[in-house]
């Protein structure tokens, strides 16, 4: 009995210590005799067990050898089932032909290809300017019999645009003198200015306002000036004229109506005689209020219509003038016309109206 339980604990050491080789688990997996090698590269390994390899990997599995299973039938929708209608239409195609590019359109040649590109001051664009020029005048005081003169002429000036995205303005200004050597009493400055401001209140309410103002000199032979006798005047009598415009303008689609108001009023200087009187043209100084209504018809088409009213009441400041006559008055114009542009290069402007004025 001893002998038998002896030899059974002997039998049962033998196979626990001694391995016993394990069938590949794969077709192509390593055999006993590469098993050191592969298990000395990856020692967590047991050496005594072939390595897993992944069938994916392997080019020999074709799926197609005896004892595989067979493959996945493809897909089909289930028996019976129904496909709901699309009620869209085909997707376009995901690659499509490039259109040709349009042909180039000619750049509009510059009106003033080499004129100054001027200052920018806060959005205002300023071309300041001077000028200097001479000549031979034979009647510089248009009388007859006249004389003639060499004169010397200079000018500067300054014109002024916004560039800005809303709104607008716009200035120009100029002053001069012309002196004449040989006649001193002809020589006389002249200046004239104007500044617009449009403000946008809305996309189709604008309100725009203009200051403006001149100075110029009157001829001997004006009527203003002559005193039909025998003295004559020495010089060349100054007129002062101011001006002041308010009003805004509403678009209704192409239609727009717009309505200003504006004051002006214009002085004269007093002519000094040859005798060493004068002569009083101060007395024709006035004052001028008017209203303009207007209506424009801006299609976009060839032709663009307007028609336009205005009224005006002068008040004097002496209720006779120089010659005794009573000059208050009152006036009212009207006028259709229209603005063409029949291409880009050719525009024009074409009006008829009629007005009249009655004195108090």
């Amino acid at each position: 009995m001893r002998g038998a339980v002896a030899l059974a604990a002997l039998c049962f050491a033998f196979g626990v210590a001694r391995p016993q080789s394990a069938p590949p688990l794969l077709r192509g997996a390593a055999t006993d005799a590469t098993a050191p090698a592969d298990a000395a590269a990856d020692p967590t390994q047991d050496p005594t067990q072939a390595p897993i390899q992944d069938p994916t990997l392997d080019p020999s599995v074709t799926g197609d050898q005896p004892g595989d299973p067979p493959p996945l039938p493809p897909l089909a929708p289930y028996r019976g089932a129904k496909l709901p209608a699309s009620t869209e239409p085909p997707p376009p195609p995901t690659v499509a032909a490039i259109p040709a590019p349009p042909p180039a359109r000619r750049a509009k040649p510059d009106d003033d290809p080499f004129a100054p590109l001027g200052v920018d001051a806060a959005g205002v664009l300023l071309h300041p300017s001077i000028s200097l020029s001479g000549g031979y005048d034979d009647n510089p005081g248009e009388v007859s019999p006249g004389k003639g003169s060499a004169f010397l002429r200079g000018e500067i000036g300054l014109d002024a645009n916004s560039d800005w995205a809303r709104h607008a303005f716009e200035a120009k200004l100029r002053a001069g003198y012309t002196d004449y050597p040989s006649l001193p009493g002809q020589s006389a400055p002249d200046a004239s200015g104007d500044a617009k401001l449009r403000l946008d209140a809305t996309r189709d309410l604008s309100l725009d306002g203009e200051l403006r103002f001149t100075v110029e000199t009157q001829s001997p032979q004006s009527p203003t000036v002559s005193t039909g006798g025998t003295v004559a005047g020495t010089g060349r009598p100054a007129v002062y004229t101011q001006g002041l415009t308010l009003g805004g303008t509403q678009k209704f689609g192409a239609l727009a109506l717009g309505l200003h108001g504006t004051l002006d009023r214009t002085e004269y200087a007093d002519e000094r005689l040859a005798d060493g009187t004068s002569l009083a043209l101060s007395k024709d100084d006035y004052t001028q209020y008017g209203l303009v209504g207007r209506i424009d018809w801006a299609s976009g088409a060839v032709v663009s219509p307007y028609a336009e009213i205005e009224g005006d009441l002068r008040r004097h400041d002496s209720a006779l003038d120089v010659d005794g006559y009573a000059r208050n008055s009152s006036g009212l114009r009207g006028a259709l016309g229209a603005d063409l542009a029949l291409d880009g290069d050719l525009t024009g402007h074409a009006a008829f109206g009629y007005g009249l004025r009655r004195y108090a």
